[in-house]
């Protein structure tokens, strides 16, 4: 009988160690499967953050170029007929855009929130040179705003007119 209890443990102990082994080589193949399905997915995702990140990035430039600004100032002079001369011009030039210099790069929505509820976006623009003088070559000059187009080129068309020496 010790015997027989002696192979029956045996075979017991040898089916276990057969029933271990076995089911070890099944569960570690899966679990094989799991780690290589955890790395590819590990590669997977460092490619994904790479994408999002460029993604992120075109997104952010074309945010920042799709922002309209004003770019650039174009002023239209108009005067009575020989009246102005071209330094005359150009000095008046150079005083307007001076003094619309802060406007360049300005985002043109800011314009809109920046001229109020009350105010129109031009109305602005025409505090700051209607009725500014200008002083060239021991003559006033006074301006006059007359319209303008508000874009990425600020467009101004005003008129000159010389003020009469003070006696």
């Amino acid at each position: 009988m010790r015997r027989q209890i002696k192979g029956f443990a045996a075979v017991f102990v040898i089916g276990f160690i057969a029933g271990s082994a076995s089911l070890v080589a099944i569960k570690g193949h899966d679990v094989e499967q799991l780690y290589a399905k955890i790395a590819q997915l590990k590669v997977e995702n460092e490619q994904l953050k790479e994408i999002n990140e460029s993604v992120e990035k075109e997104l952010a430039q074309k945010k920042r170029q799709s922002i309209r600004r004003i770019r650039k100032v174009e002023v239209h002079i108009q005067g009575k007929d020989g009246e102005l001369d071209d330094f005359t011009k150009l000095a008046i030039y150079k005083f307007i855009t001076q003094k619309t210099k802060p406007l360049i790069e300005q985002d043109l929505t800011w314009i809109d929130k920046k001229s109020g509820d009350d105010m129109k976006p031009d109305d602005l623009i025409r505090e700051l040179i209607n009725d500014q003088k200008v002083q060239v070559n021991n003559n006033s000059y006074r301006i006059k705003y007359q319209a303008a187009t508000i874009g990425e080129i600020l467009k101004l068309w005003v008129v000159v007119e010389k003020e009469a020496p003070a006696s």
